[in-house]
């Protein structure tokens, strides 16, 4: 019988990176018979289109490959294990994980889950494009049905069964690349995998995606991406310079980790119960002073300062001087005081 192993990519466990090596090393997992579907030298089905048609997402395209054309594709191929990556596919409804099952009956379905402590995931989510707002974010983001780890897992059991769902604590590894092989079963792969950088949006501190965001929006068409990106590594490496860049775990959260992870505890504690041992820093909310202010005026001023502060260093750098031009003189002031 074939497998199929479809990872669900709870925000923020390294969804990216896998799937980035899954497909630069596709050559690699074609010699062991496996089969990464969404490889255009595979079957090219999009990264996320096979989980969008079962959610009625007006972004499916079905030029992009269909559920249909994946168990095609499947059944004519010579390989005998199969694989499919998506961050959609932690939100899918129980109607829409039964398509699922109805379409892969015959194949031998295993699920990969990874999950992350609410706390770390929340503002890591935050800081790859901070609102400047934690009410608005929260405010969305704590409605994804992702985050309710046992729910979600718990859809997908009931379709495929508990024994072929595993759920993988992203705090229990540090390369999530190996830990989805060893769960896929794919263990004799990895001496062979080629390693890959990782990818996904980095998590800037909020005060240089500030700055950059004014910037292109002053900017507008005419903002340059090379530009943009050596303006990044420049505030980067004053905000690290500053002790910026990493902030101690629930200072962004600040009273609102407890809140949260009490929020979560019915869903933490069932999944820690019936699942998988859960670390400590699912239950337990981390004793760090808040960071002082992170409202929109604040933000803003901190960023300014930021600037200013970079732009008085000795090795200066000219970029973007159109734009830079109009806050030069605020930025030097607020860097003085």
């Amino acid at each position: 019988m074939k497998r199929l192993t479809l990872h669900i990519g709870v925000p923020k466990t390294g969804s990216t990176t896998l799937q980035t090596a899954l497909l630069e090393n596709w050559d690699v997992l074609e010699r062991r018979s496996c089969d990464y579907i969404s490889a255009p030298k595979s079957a090219g089905i999009g990264r996320h289109n096979l989980a969008w048609e079962f959610s009625d997402d007006p972004r499916f395209k079905p030029t992009d490959g269909t559920w249909e054309e994946a168990r095609r594709h499947i059944e004519a191929s010579s390989n005998a294990h199969f694989l499919y990556s998506s961050e959609v596919l932690s939100r899918l409804s129980p109607e829409a994980i039964g398509r699922i099952r109805s379409i892969t009956a015959g194949l031998d379905v295993q699920v990969v889950m990874f999950v992350r402590n609410h706390v770390d995931l929340l503002e890591s989510w935050w800081a790859t494009r901070p609102w400047g707002d934690w009410d608005a974010f929260l405010k969305i983001s704590l409605e994804r049905p992702s985050l309710n780890f046992y729910s979600t897992y718990r859809r997908w059991a009931d379709a495929f069964g508990d024994g072929n769902v595993a759920v993988i604590p992203h705090e229990t590894t540090n390369d999530v690349v190996e830990a989805f092989c060893r769960a896929a079963g794919l263990d004799d792969v990895l001496p062979e995998l080629r390693p890959v950088a990782k990818r996904g949006k980095v998590s800037f501190h909020p005060h240089v995606w500030l700055i950059v965001e004014e910037i292109e929006r002053v900017l507008g068409a005419d903002a340059d991406e090379d530009d943009l990106r050596r303006l990044r590594d420049v505030l980067t490496e004053e905000a690290a310079r500053q002790g910026l860049l990493r902030p101690p775990r629930g200072s962004l959260l600040g009273p609102r980790a407890a809140e949260i992870l009490d929020r979560f505890s019915d869903e933490v504690r069932q999944l820690n119960e019936h699942v998988v041992r859960l670390p400590d820093v699912y239950f337990v909310p981390p004793d760090v002073p808040p960071v002082p202010d992170l409202s929109p005026d604040a933000l803003r001023e901190g960023s300014i300062r930021l600037l200013g502060q970079a732009l008085l260093r000795p090795q200066r750098k000219s970029l973007l001087a159109s734009a830079l031009a109009r806050w030069e003189r605020r930025a030097r002031a607020l860097a003085r005081t």
